[in-house]
């Protein structure tokens, strides 16, 4: 028997897709062979803050990403160095898959990144295009730390549930 009980992430079909996109990244990443108090406590403290939330969950895919890469070992303090690591590795989505923002765009990401680092209740990504855009960048951003994560393919549900 579990210490909490959910009380919306099984009920709300926003928050369960979510849920079922992080779980797919976290499978293919986190390779924890030692027990590691900081990073558990960081899941769950974030995943039952998460089905508390009621306002503002729009960007919780984002800043759960952007957080679990520090505990992963390649976190950022800064959406120019996201992006820098991003454009130097060639493109936005990754070798052999065509779609996505071009490299172009990416420097217009930077600004969301650093809202998200910094500021997350004060973010201005626009809309759910967008908040896709930003999903596909930082999963590439996880392709070149994580050996072996390949497609997330959960990320076209999610794309498709809220809306992007």
């Amino acid at each position: 028997r579990c210490a909490e009980q959910f009380r919306t992430l099984p009920y709300e079909m926003r928050k369960s897709s979510v849920a079922l996109f992080l779980s797919e990244v976290l499978s293919k990443s986190v390779r924890e062979e030692e027990e590691n108090e900081s990073l558990f406590r960081f899941l769950h403290d974030s995943i039952l803050a998460f089905d508390e939330q009621t306002v503002g969950t729009e960007n919780f895919a984002l800043l759960f990403l952007l957080h679990l890469a520090g505990y992963l070992g390649f976190g950022t303090n800064s959406g120019a160095e996201l992006m820098d690591q991003i454009v130097l590795a060639g493109t936005a989505t990754g070798p052999g898959q065509g779609s996505g923002p071009a490299t172009v765009r990416l420097r217009e990401f930077e600004q969301y990144f650093d809202e998200l680092l910094h500021a997350p209740a004060t973010s201005s990504i626009p809309n759910g295009q967008v908040r896709r855009e930003l999903l596909t960048v930082l999963i590439r951003y996880y392709q070149l730390h994580v050996e072996g994560l390949g497609e997330i393919k959960s990320l076209e549900i999610l794309s498709e549930v809220l809306g992007g």
